[in-house]
This record gives C-alpha cells, structure tokens and sequence, in this order.
C-alpha cells in the first residue's frame, strides 16, 4: 500500500473545541456563498472550481485588520473532511495568519470523485490534487483581506508532494511548511513504507540499507522541482518516522544547499510528528514553526 494514503493526523488535536470555533468563525462569514465575487472578501465558505469539480472550502481570518498572509492546508492521504484539520486554527490565527480549509474532490461537501492512488500513475492522482488547490490560490490573490504576496501551503506527508506540483504550475506561491513528506521519489518512499510494515521488527537504519541500494524506476521525483523553488521553505521531520524516509529526504536536501531551505528535524518524532517516548507533540514543534513563519512569511 502506498504509505502516503495513511491519513497524517497530526491535524486532529482538539478538535471538538476548534470546530466550535469554526462554526463560529463561519456564522460572522456567511456572507460568503457559492457564488464567490469577483472580489471576495471576509471569513467563511467558498467554492472553487477544479475541472468539473467544485472545491468546497472554508476561509478563517484573525482578529484585526487585514490584509493578512494565508496557509491553505494541504492535507495528506485519505478521506477525512476538512474540520479535521480545523485544530491548526487555534495555533495560527491568534499569530496574524489566516488559514484556508478544504474538502478534497469527491470529499465532504466538495464534488467530482476522489482519484485512485496508485502507485503505477502517481501523478495522475497527485495531478488531479494539484488542481483542487490551484483553485484556491486563484481565489486567495484576489481576496481582498488577503496579501496576494504572502500565500502559503502547508502539507504533510502525501500533501507535501502536492505542494511540489502546485508550486510547479503557479507562480503565485510565496512559502511552504512541508512536514514529513515531499522530497523523496514516489518508489522510494514505497519501498520504505513496505519494508518496515511487513517488517515490525525491522530498524529504520536496517530499511535505509535497501533504500540506499535500490536502483530501480524513482516514479515520481519531486527533486528536480524542489531544486528549483525560489521562496522560503521549512522541512519538518520526525527522525523515527516508519512511513516516510526521512532519513533520505534531508541528504537530499541537504545536497541542494539551498539557502532559502530551513531543516527542522525532531529526533524522537514519528510520521504524526508525536514523539514517541513521551505520546505528545515535542514542546518545541509549534513555537519553532511559528518563528519561522514570523521570519519568513510576513
């Protein structure tokens, strides 16, 4: 199976009290409906068209006046609805950053149908989750409580290399937070993935061993595009991460010596970013982020 279809449910803290605060979020926006202005404006539901599918989405703005820089969450593998990830309001709105929800197609309230992940046409499915988020970049540029130069992705494992390819089709990206997943080859991270779940007992540095020595086709490699990208981008790992291969990811960025590319890796994390000794989110995970973005992208 491919390992970027495990759902990254690192999104999932609080949730109960944050779709509280989204509904409430929602009901001050309702003004916002499918028939989105040439000029939208305020929080709340919007539509985006990807294709022939409609993108249902929800827009939560902080407190003040705008315009301010946006994340569009790019959630990983799976079929979770977008109030799944409603839990990053409460750690980036009060910080000034307003957040952008999403139903992937065939998902939630979005249309159209959820493509098929497999790992003979990677890109076919990616491809198609592209265009489900190219739509709401479109509709954030001319948001007017939006800068149209502070737009962010924020993907994890699977969204990661959607991020890539979003980047790949747009100039209008301006940061990414790229967090367990991204830079390594579609058939990489497959083998990987397999090795230490049909091996429970396998070491990640045992797994390495035959990921170092494969020399088979990569599928999709997001590497050459990732060379290439221009803005600000954090990486966060988790070094005990059993699904991604972290461990091949940061020499190959670290190979780029890209400036423009911070490196943040929690020794003790796995694929959910909890370290694994404790059960809990490392006390450094968010306040590292957040003065990243703070530096990076206001």
């Amino acid at each position: 199976m491919f390992s970027h279809f495990k759902r990254f449910s690192l999104v999932k803290l609080n949730i109960l009290f944050f779709s509280i605060l989204g509904l409430f979020a929602f009901v001050l926006g309702s003004c916002n409906s499918d028939d989105t202005p040439d000029n939208p404006s305020g929080p709340g539901d919007f539509v985006t068209q990807a294709g022939a599918s409609q993108i249902s989405g929800t827009l939560f703005l902080p407190e003040g006046d705008g315009p301010f820089p946006v994340i569009i969450i790019v959630p990983g593998s799976g079929v979770e609805p977008k109030e799944d990830s409603y839990g990053f309001n409460d750690i980036f709105l009060p910080n000034g950053f307003a957040i952008y929800h999403y139903d992937k197609r065939g998902i939630g309230t979005s249309t159209g149908s959820y493509p098929a992940e497999t790992l003979e046409t990677p890109q076919t499915f990616l491809n198609a989750r592209a265009d489900d988020v190219l739509g709401i970049v479109d509709l954030l540029v001319q948001h007017e409580d939006i800068r149209n130069d502070a737009i962010g992705l924020m993907g994890a494992s699977q969204g990661g290399w959607v991020n890539v390819l979003v980047y790949d089709r747009t100039n209008d990206v301006d940061f990414a937070i790229m967090v367990n997943g991204g830079a390594a080859p579609t058939r990489i991270e497959h083998l990987y993935d397999n090795l230490l779940t049909d091996n429970p007992d396998m070491t990640i540095d045992e797994a390495m061993e035959q990921v170092n020595a494969y020399s088979g086709p990569l599928g999709y490699n997001p590497l050459p595009s990732i060379e290439s990208m221009p803005f600000p981008v954090v990486w966060v790992y988790g070094w005990q991460d059993r699904s991604h291969p972290v461990r091949y990811d940061v020499p190959a960025l670290e190979a780029m010596n890209k400036s423009n590319f911070t490196i943040s890796i929690f020794q003790n994390s796995d694929h959910e970013m909890v370290d694994i000794t404790t059960g809990q989110f490392d006390p450094n995970l968010f306040p590292s982020l957040l003065q990243w973005l703070d530096e990076n992208a206001r």
